[in-house]
């Protein structure tokens, strides 16, 4: 396609492009191709390199349509580990092998400090998004095809899930009882919900009367925004959950000496509604427990946990209990049984040799009633 001639150098500059397709699609193309270069939205992508494309994905796709934390996130190993080891290569020349050999350099020696290698799972981030990134390249029809997926990312293996027996949850209640974060711990015990989205419970959210929680946002910290509330990001996500008496009263008790602290700031207290919040209303760092919790349950003579692990913990219980997994997917907002069942599988053969015994017990009785006779 020629474009005229440079007023540089008064050579012909032309476009020259492979296309698949019977003559009047290339035709539609060429006119495509015209158009976005009369209008200064044309990109020579033959002289494009991965950094130049990966600034674009991102200022017109990722920080559009990303969270704010995944954003960030995204930008960080960007500009930490793919722009440095990548950018210089040209977007229609990188290939496989390239991608191949930076995630090998990346687990035996990606940290900053140059001490080992990134764990795998930051290395599949790292994969994730240029998979990502390049996919939209096709689909802006800058490329043809997707190197990235030709190019195996590192296996991840599940971190251990670390599960309380009913005896440890009550020491861990007891003893924190007098601390800032015991209902915090009770709601997370007792509905298996989310961090964040315990952390954007408000008190609207809380029905006494029918004994239910709705989850309809989520806290989650952004270092350039700070605290933020989003939507779930599923329609799953978004759920009424059943809650005992006992969370109830809890609940209840916690509203009283919210109250009686909003008393005590007067006009500096922030009203955000918000169950969890800081002693002026502002909204708690979600991070704030997570540090504090495994040095308490040490403390207190119980495993080191995770807050995750109490999620685990709630769905373990119930699971064991004769819960049908159906239920309990809906409780943890998974996306499908599916999810739920994979996760907690290591409970599931304990539980199957449960019910085959109460199934052989309901029929021998049953065939112990009859007599059999040969014949």
């Amino acid at each position: 396609m020629e474009l005229g001639r440079d007023p540089a150098t008064g050579k012909r500059k032309r476009i020259k492009r492979a296309f698949q397709g019977n003559q009047r699609e290339a035709k539609k193309e060429m006119t495509r191709l015209m158009h976005e270069f009369e209008t200064g939205a044309y990109i020579e992508t033959t002289q494009l390199n991965l950094k130049d494309y990966l600034e674009r994905w991102v200022n017109d796709y990722a920080k559009i349509n990303l969270r704010p934390k995944t954003y960030e996130r995204y930008e960080d190993l960007i500009g930490q580990h793919i722009t440095p080891a990548l950018g210089r290569i040209e977007l229609s020349k990188l290939r496989p092998m390239h991608l191949q050999q930076f995630y090998a350099h990346l687990l035996t020696n990606g940290r900053l400090n140059g001490r080992g290698g990134l764990a795998p799972a930051t290395v599949r981030q790292c994969h994730r998004i240029i998979h990502r990134a390049l996919e939209m390249a096709v689909k802006w029809q800058v490329l043809t095809q997707n190197a990235a997926k030709a190019v195996e990312a590192p296996r991840v293996q599940r971190p251990e899930i670390t599960v309380l027996t009913e005896e440890q949850i009550n020491i861990l209640l007891d003893k924190a009882r007098d601390t800032t974060y015991y209902c915090t711990l009770v709601v997370a015990i007792y509905t298996g919900m989310r961090r964040g989205e315990i952390y954007g419970l408000r008190w609207k959210d809380v029905d006494f009367k029918n004994l239910k929680v709705s989850v309809r946002q989520t806290a989650q910290y952004s270092k350039k925004q700070g605290i933020i509330f989003k939507d779930p990001k599923t329609a799953t996500g978004r759920r009424s959950i059943a809650i005992t008496p006992f969370v109830a009263k809890e609940l209840k008790r916690h509203q009283v000496r919210q109250s009686e602290i909003k008393l005590y700031y007067g006009t500096h207290y922030e009203n955000h509604d918000l169950v969890i919040s800081q002693p002026n209303g502002r909204p708690a760092h979600p991070d704030s427990i997570t540090s504090w919790l495994g040095k308490f349950t040490e403390k207190i003579g119980i495993p080191r946990i995770r807050f995750h692990d109490l999620r685990h913990t709630h769905a373990s219980l119930l699971l064991k209990q004769g819960v049908h997994p159906k239920v309990v997917s809906e409780r943890l907002g998974h996306a499908g049984i599916i999810i739920t069942l994979d996760t907690y599988s290591h409970i599931l053969p304990g539980l199957q040799e449960e019910a085959m015994k109460k199934f052989d017990d309901a029929l021998k009785q049953n065939r112990d009633s009859k007599e059999y006779h040969t014949i």
